[in-house]
């Protein structure tokens, strides 16, 4: 048993931890220019991960905004705002289903007051991989460590190609299980219960699945984001929680 775990845990330090940290020389995907390497301002590309390793997994933070185009957008862009500027954002943006294994981390952050934000073009990796658009992506911004916790802390970014919004109308939270399960959620606004699922929320093996909160002018601060339930197979118990800023302007 002492063996198996050990080889476990170097599974995940060599699949897991190098693209968490943003070791833009360690992709091993065999694409050539598309492979995960430094880009300047970030390290992107395509690099094979670990999949299931966790229980519940966070994997993204986003806006309810959306945005159409006609011609496919030469850059993307994330914008998300704090109540001070904070050095230790850890940022790393990557497919919601990994189906070419795209990943981005290490993003060189540019701040106005208390707003980060990241421009980066889609020419370089992105429009080489079929079928992979804006909302196929999940960003997710950290403020405390760099790899899954069942305690986050993190902010929700605004993910968009042109026009930022003016105003912040809703989050979308994914998430993956690494089996059948069933989950309950709710939001707090400090011991304050302000939201809470009606019916189960039913999870499928390493299928992303979304909790979506429509702030409903709710004030800016800090929120939490509980998710309990079970494991369908042994009925072992199931845990996330996810504090996140709210900020209703995006200027």
């Amino acid at each position: 048993m002492n063996l198996l775990k050990t080889f476990v845990i170097f599974l995940l330090c060599v699949l897991v931890f190098p693209v968490l940290a943003g070791d833009c020389e360690l992709s091993t995907s065999g694409s050539g220019n598309l492979d995960y390497k430094s880009r300047g301002n970030r390290c992107e590309g395509i690099h094979p991960k670990l999949v299931g390793a966790y229980d519940i997994e966070l994997i993204s933070a986003v806006t309810t905004y959306h945005e159409s185009f006609e011609k496919f957008p030469k850059k993307f862009k994330l914008q998300f705002c704090l109540p001070k500027r904070q050095r230790n954002v850890h940022a790393k943006v990557h497919e919601l289903e990994a189906k070419h294994f795209y990943i981005m981390t290490d993003l060189d952050i540019s701040w106005t007051q208390n707003c980060g934000s990241f421009v980066w073009s889609t020419e370089t990796v992105i429009q080489s991989l079929s079928g992979l658009g804006i909302y196929d992506l999940g960003v997710l911004m950290r403020l405390k460590g760099t790899v899954p916790s069942i305690k986050e802390k993190i902010v929700p970014a605004v993910l968009y190609h042109q026009k930022l919004p003016s105003s912040i109308n809703g989050y979308l939270f994914t998430f993956k299980t690494n089996r059948d399960a069933e989950l309950e959620y709710y939001i707090r606004r400090g011991r304050t219960e302000i939201f809470k699922s009606s019916t189960p929320l039913l999870t499928r093996k390493n299928q992303p699945f979304q909790v979506r909160w429509d702030t409903q002018q709710r004030e800016n601060g800090n929120y939490q984001l509980v998710l309990k339930g079970f494991f369908v197979s042994n009925g072992e118990t199931i845990y996330q929680s996810v504090r996140f800023y709210h900020n209703s302007r995006t200027r």
